[in-house]
């Protein structure tokens, strides 16, 4: 049994914008496990604003540990947990439904995509919100009647006050429950008119800044992304400890750390739709999106090229 690791570098299409920052592309590590003839494989990829590890943590880790270090999992950092957790992972697959994320930046375009992907079964939408295509978001929303599709919101604490009294001033005029909660609504959580906003809040990246006054701030959900948190046993607890309602997202991680993410989700026997379908952001993208997975997707040829043409070092 060995193992093995390879750095990469993937670019997207365009810049990805969370918040007030911009990334370019996605790094991270690949790991291969070679037993008895078969190759099984995982990823650490931290992410900037969401890890407490950085990607030179998780390399200066690299240089050190042993193989079966790696494979006992003790490490501190969350995204080797994870990796090393799913690498040794054979539970059967019991399918995942996902959320589909809305990107057109016109109102014509955006209503074409929305009504395309509904189409094919999906039926929540996350939408990215920023002061200056927020008129526009809203807009769409007001003209979204029936159905029973939702809506989830997620500004990355990119917006004023300001932006929500308007919001205030529109809600009335959208569907009942068409919102199915606003991530990230402001920078900081202590603002008084998060009270006033009339659908549940979720928080995604200011966890681990505010996890311990949960309690007292206007939080329903929280956004759990695994590659942050460790490894299935790490990510229970976490379940277990809050009261809250917690759905499951990707850290814009390559193929291999979304099939990671899917069997993970089969054996959390996640409740709701999770956030799976980023593929879409890279400029290569070798896995379909699906509103459903009824099944792992298995490696193609292309994939398999690109897995062929990394930098493989053993772990000793």
């Amino acid at each position: 049994m060995k193992v093995f690791f390879a750095k990469y570098k993937r670019k997207f299409r365009q810049a990805f914008r969370y918040g007030n920052s911009e990334i370019f592309h996605r790094e991270g590590f690949i790991f291969r496990l070679n037993k008895d003839g078969q190759n099984f494989y995982s990823e650490a990829a931290p992410l900037l604003g969401h890890s407490r590890e950085s990607l030179k943590d998780v390399e200066a880790y690299l240089t050190k540990e042993s193989a079966s270090g790696f494979l006992d999992g003790e490490s501190d950092f969350a995204s080797i947990r994870f990796a090393s957790d799913r690498i040794q992972n054979q539970a059967p697959f019991s399918g995942i439904r996902s959320n589909a994320l809305l990107k057109s930046s016109e109102l014509g375009e955006l209503f074409e995509e929305y009504e395309l992907l509904a189409q094919e079964g999906y039926q929540t939408f996350k939408i990215k919100i920023y002061p200056e295509n927020l008129s526009l978001i809203l807009e769409f929303l007001k003209n979204i009647s029936g159905g029973r599709n939702k809506f989830r919101l997620d500004a990355n604490g990119s917006l004023q006050e300001s932006h929500w009294k308007h919001f205030l001033k529109i809600f009335p005029d959208l569907r009942p429950n068409l919102i199915d909660y606003i991530e990230e609504p402001l920078a900081d959580w202590n603002q008084k008119i998060l009270r006033e906003i009339p659908v549940p809040l979720a928080m995604d990246e200011s966890f681990f800044k505010e996890k311990d006054r949960l309690s007292a701030l206007p939080v329903s959900v929280l956004i759990a992304k695994p590659m942050t948190l460790g490894s299935l046993e790490d990510v229970k607890k976490f379940c277990q400890a809050t009261s809250l309602e917690v759905v499951f997202t990707s850290c814009l991680e390559t193929e291999v750390g979304k099939r990671n993410l899917l069997s993970f989700l089969s054996e959390l026997n996640a409740r709701f739709d999770s956030g799976l379908n980023t593929g879409d952001l890279f400029d290569q993208n070798f896995m379909g999106d699906f509103s459903f997975y009824s099944e792992i997707p298995k490696i193609n040829p292309q994939e398999a090229l690109w897995l062929a043409s990394l930098s493989w070092k053993e772990m000793l």
